[in-house]
């Protein structure tokens, strides 16, 4: 499948949508242009960013794990005024 983009006065490029979806690319990321010669033709080979490693046991206890509060801002700010009222 082909795809065009056209680059503006100041050399950059929009990817369409379906390409940055299946490079698993987004807003931010830095990519990794190579030149390369296929079928004797000069081109320009585009790599994702590489994902970091992560070791197979991570998360694996996530199952095992209960949610007994909410870690969001306002908990957390609620949690630390009781603290204070408390004298701790």
């Amino acid at each position: 499948m082909r795809h065009k983009v056209k680059m503006t006065s100041k050399r950059q490029v929009t990817f369409p949508a379906a390409v940055c979806e299946s490079l698993s690319v987004y807003p931010g990321d830095t990519l990794t242009l190579q030149k390369a010669c296929i079928d004797g033709k000069k081109v320009w080979v585009i790599e994702p960013p590489s994902t970091p490693q992560t070791p197979a046991w991570m998360g694996s206890l996530r199952k095992y794990a209960e949610r007994r509060q909410s870690h969001g801002m306002s908990e957390i700010r609620a949690a630390i005024a009781r603290k204070r009222e408390a004298g701790e």
